[in-house]
């Protein structure tokens, strides 16, 4: 029996008496050896008594992403600016470990891992048992990723100590839709015309973003006269583009009088 962290153990001379042991190791006993052996006050020449247990370490990781929060649907994130994540990293074992948090993007067909751009501030870190840090991240996703594409990107908080160790999570995300044209006059920025004469003239119109898109024109005027100048000029109506494919031009034909 065990009394107060004591042994005993009673049996007749000549006769050999047997024990078990279950033994309770919490989560976060550092590595170490444990010895037990015979009380002082007991003579040795009777009995002797040894046994050492060792605590070995058990290296874990884990990861999760608090901000932004995952959910079912993507993250959508403006391409060609910088945006924080924050990942808590945590080391779940008894015993200190060094840590390397690397980033990647999983490839589809139109998303290569050269699209998004990682910015890992200090991401080798040490931690004591159970101990947790957040870190942050930036990620920019390229002017190229085409929008409303969702894709992952994952994050991996490996042991350095022992590099069978290792924990990933992934998030979902997608661009922006960015809306972006290129506005070219086929006449050129200048034009000679009679007052009251009706003339025509092409805008050819690029779709530059990243996501079918529709654009409209609508006229302005400043007009700068001379000496007995008295014509009036009438603003055209506005000018609807269709529905313009990605790198895709349109021509919108406008009239003036």
């Amino acid at each position: 029996s065990v009394n107060n962290g004591i042994l005993e153990m009673m049996g007749q001379s000549g006769t050999v008496v047997s024990a078990s042991f279950e033994i309770y190791i919490p989560t976060d006993a550092p590595p170490q050896r444990l010895v037990f052996n015979t009380a002082e006050i007991v003579p040795v020449v009777h009995h002797e008594f040894l046994l050492s247990v060792h605590v070995l370490q058990i290296h874990r990781s884990a990861i999760s992403i608090i901000d932004p929060p995952p959910v079912v649907e993507p993250a959508g994130f403006n391409v060609s600016t910088p945006h924080q994540l924050l990942i808590k990293l945590d080391n779940p074992g008894n015993g200190e470990d060094t840590y390397l948090l690397t980033a990647r993007v999983l490839p589809t067909d139109n998303i290569t891992s050269d699209d998004v751009q990682f910015t890992l501030f200090n991401p080798q870190r040490t931690l004591t048992p159970l101990a947790t840090t957040i870190m942050p991240v930036e990620i920019t996703l390229d002017s190229s990723i085409p929008a409303s594409e969702p894709f992952e990107i994952e994050f991996t908080w490996s042991s350095i100590v022992n590099e069978s160790v290792f924990a990933s999570t992934k998030l979902l995300i997608e661009a922006e839709q960015r809306h972006s044209w290129d506005i070219t006059p086929l006449l050129g920025q200048s034009m000679q015309v009679l007052p009251n004469e009706e003339f025509q003239y092409g805008i050819q119109v690029t779709n530059i973003g990243n996501f079918v898109d529709t654009v409209q024109l609508v006229p302005h005027m400043s007009v700068t006269t001379t000496m007995n100048d008295s014509s009036t000029w009438n603003l055209h109506s506005p000018v609807d583009s269709l529905e313009v494919e990605v790198n895709a031009s349109e021509v919108l034909l406008i009239t003036q009088m």
